[in-house]
């Protein structure tokens, strides 16, 4: 999924709950969360089941919201007419999810809590007081909020530290190549005043040195430096 058509559906699940909350409003924020969840079938094809799972919300509902939009296109405020079972108050979510966390066996509350989004169940574990999923829930949330100006500021800093690491990292190569050959002359004349060098000895430094000198050659075409 892409980040724009992510971006709508984050939108669009924000003002669902929204209208989850305020009922006086519940119309309006539901029409919005519908433009939203248009606006990003528009970027992109998607299922329902995958706008469901980014929204925290059933098949139904989404669809049941799209459709009460789709009726009346320039309202500010929709009516939605709810399918059994797909809607339900603020209260008595909250007195079912209750209900389910205090009294359901452990191993099914963990199943479901294996089922949730990343996201989703780091908000819950910082809302329970874990200090890494609070953590974790604020990157997450700081991710989603970065506005694409900010992306590209994030990108060009980026990009400017790996160069700089690129050049720091090149001077110590540039130093430990240097080092080597010093050490291969030190080498090689030790071995010259010890009248040791024979024509073994040569050919094993001379096909050493011409391997080393060709790479050369192609480092400094490549920055434009004449051998």
């Amino acid at each position: 999924m892409r980040r724009p058509t992510a971006a709508h559906l984050v939108r669009a699940k924000d003002f669902a709950d929204r209208g989850d909350v305020h009922a006086t409003k519940a119309g309006e924020f539901y029409a919005k969360a519908a433009d939203e969840v248009i606006a990003a079938r528009a970027e992109e094809p998607l299922t329902w089941p995958e706008i469901a799972k980014k929204m925290g919300r059933s098949q139904t509902w989404c669809r049941e919201i799209v459709t009460a939009r789709q009726l009346k296109p320039a309202e500010t405020s929709i009516e939605v007419k709810w399918s059994r079972g797909s809607h339900a108050t603020t209260a008595e979510i909250r007195q079912g999810a209750k209900k389910l966390l205090a009294e359901a066996p452990m191993e099914q509350v963990e199943r479901l809590l294996d089922d949730l989004p990343r996201d989703r169940l780091a908000a819950i574990g910082s809302a329970a007081g874990d200090e890494y999923m609070g953590r974790r829930h604020e990157y997450d949330e700081e991710q989603r909020s970065r506005t694409p100006a900010q992306e590209k500021e994030l990108e060009a800093t980026k990009s400017r530290i790996d160069t700089h690491v690129r050049t720091a990292i090149s001077g110590l190569a540039s130093m430990s190549i240097a080092d080597h050959l010093d050490t291969a002359t030190e080498m090689l004349n030790e071995l010259v005043v010890d009248h040791s060098v024979s024509k073994e000895v040569l050919r094993v430094i001379l096909k050493a040195d011409g391997a080393w000198r060709a790479e050369l050659e192609v480092a400094a075409a490549m920055a434009g430096i004449e051998v």
